[in-house]
């Protein structure tokens, strides 16, 4: 499949991540929590999967059978969702960012949480044959949001969010008016932030040319074979 090809579905799925969000900011202010919550969770996955369709252009993973599943695949799309967010932050996290070098502070490749979501995703949505010593020599459990989201809580939560679910005895276990306005505005804020970082004015759609975003493709090159351990060391930012 030809590059240009995946500019045009990157494209799509962007302008239905964009509508998902305008509907929940929108239910948000009709104050209908639950299905906002829902329609931003919708939306993010929207987004990864522009984010996933963006690797593949950049040759970072392979166009495949798996990864076509991944591209439906919620629980997948939510993993990815965890990295988008960690390229989108807000302004106070930029700024702390950019302090840590000041203050004399090692700023890793990428925090745990996003190294976590990229390795479950390519060992365990995507899954391949190759090793994985040189992601995590201490062989360090996945724990936290990242287990949250592949043990599928958010996806659950995504669904309680829009239906009634029932006990095998059919008692009612939970009700979408559960759902808090808090709950939803972060949700939707969180949408809002992944939407503009993946179409920046000045550019195409797509990864922006930063160097956060220049590492998520080195390290999916590397777990997916494309880049040796020795070539993805040489890198500067690799300290």
């Amino acid at each position: 499949m030809e590059a240009h090809s995946f500019k045009s579905a990157i494209e799509a799925a962007l302008q239905n991540g964009d509508r998902l969000v305008d509907d929940a900011k929108s239910l948000l202010e009709w104050e209908r929590f639950p299905t906002s919550y829902s329609l931003a969770v919708v939306a993010q996955e929207e987004y990864a999967k522009a984010l996933l369709l963006s690797l593949i252009e950049a040759n970072a993973i392979p166009w495949s059978d798996d990864v076509r599943r991944a591209l439906h695949d919620h629980v997948c799309k939510q993993l990815v969702s965890v990295i988008v967010d960690y390229l989108s932050p807000d302004t106070d996290e930029f700024l702390r960012r950019l302090e840590l070098p000041r203050i004399g502070e090692k700023r890793p490749i990428f925090p745990a949480v996003v190294l976590d979501a990229i390795q479950v995703i390519c060992n365990e949505r995507i899954p391949r044959e190759r090793g994985q010593w040189w992601l995590d020599p201490a062989d360090r459990p996945v724990k936290g949001l990242v287990k949250e989201i592949a043990d599928g809580r958010l996806e659950n939560q995504k669904q309680d969010a829009t239906y009634v679910r029932l006990s095998k005895t059919g008692e009612v276990l939970s009700r979408p008016s559960r759902v808090s306005s808090d709950e939803a505005k972060v949700e939707v804020e969180r949408s809002e932030r992944i939407g503009r970082q993946l179409r920046p004015h000045d550019r195409g759609t797509g990864l922006p040319d930063d160097l956060d975003s220049v590492k998520v493709i080195a390290l999916f090159k590397l777990l997916t074979g494309r880049l040796t351990a020795e070539e993805f060391n040489a890198h500067w930012w690799v300290t």
